[in-house]
């Protein structure tokens, strides 16, 4: 290896030479144990690596809000709108939703047999919230295809399009409002099957109790419509404790997890 690359040269050389020989590794350990050969994965892992998934899918989703209707100089929105790259924004969305949906499945699967209730109850809030991402998306496509016509029209049309794309922006956000809140109450429903299942350590549980108050601060400003500096500072609060949450679970989980949650994991799941 040259000596004084770059740190990230170095990490991303060593990268490849990993995924170069995994395919070797598997073919002489197939050549070696032929078709006997079962490679397992324990249920928990799998579990702690689709939390630590759920940090990019919320992060990509989450963007998709990324214009106030509200604000003053409308055509600044629709002009930024018309000139990022649409398509490949609704890809990642759309990919953003359907992972949403796959990872509900599996940490239903997952944590069912320890705790049903708590299980369904967060995978179901889990779907609904990729569901919602997925609706976002296509108001999204709306959106933009109207902030073109803003762009391309002039006088009546400009006018027409910059009203219709206001509309569809309200229902996006509020439609991504709540797709969010299911998201962040899903995390708190795992956090507490985590803790209650010791997978977790149990000073982990703050974070759970700081992002309910971030929701709960954030629903308050909107409801009052007193300070939307407190309902964005909420918002802010509640959705940033949920993903340090499955960041610190999830490494925790993949990791090994806590001695007493080894002793109790499920039968590895050969695949």
């Amino acid at each position: 290896m040259a000596t004084g690359a770059a740190p990230a040269t170095l990490s991303l050389e060593l990268i490849g030479r990993c995924l170069r020989g995994a395919p070797a590794d598997v073919l002489w350990r197939y050549q070696m144990e032929g078709p006997a050969m079962n490679i397992h994965f324990s249920i928990d892992r799998i579990a702690g690596t689709l939390l630590l998934g759920m940090v990019l899918l919320l992060l990509i989703g989450s963007s998709i809000g990324g214009y106030d209707p509200a604000r003053e100089g409308f055509d600044g929105e629709l002009r930024r709108a018309a000139s990022v790259p649409a398509e490949a924004n609704r890809v990642l969305f759309t990919v953003s939703g359907l992972g949403l949906i796959v990872a509900a499945a599996g940490l239903t699967r997952a944590f069912r047999d320890r705790s049903p209730m708590l299980a369904h109850l967060s995978g179901a809030g889990l779907a609904a919230a990729g569901a919602l991402t997925l609706i976002s998306t296509a108001l999204y496509g709306a959106f933009v295809s109207l902030a073109d016509d803003y762009v391309a029209g002039e006088g009546a049309v400009a006018i027409q399009a910059s009203a219709e794309a206001r509309t569809i922006l309200l229902v996006m956000s509020s439609t991504m409002a709540m797709g969010g809140l299911l998201a962040v109450m899903s995390v708190w429903s795992l956090a507490l099957l985590a803790a209650r299942e010791k997978l977790v350590p149990s000073w982990l549980g703050a974070l759970a109790l700081f992002s309910a108050a971030g929701a709960a601060m954030a629903i308050g400003g909107f409801a009052t419509s007193a300070n939307d500096n407190l309902e964005w500072l909420g918002g802010a609060v509640a959705v940033l404790a949920g993903v340090l949450w499955l960041i610190i679970a999830g490494g925790g989980i993949v990791l090994g997890g806590n001695a007493r949650s080894s002793e109790r994991s499920a039968v590895p799941t050969p695949i």
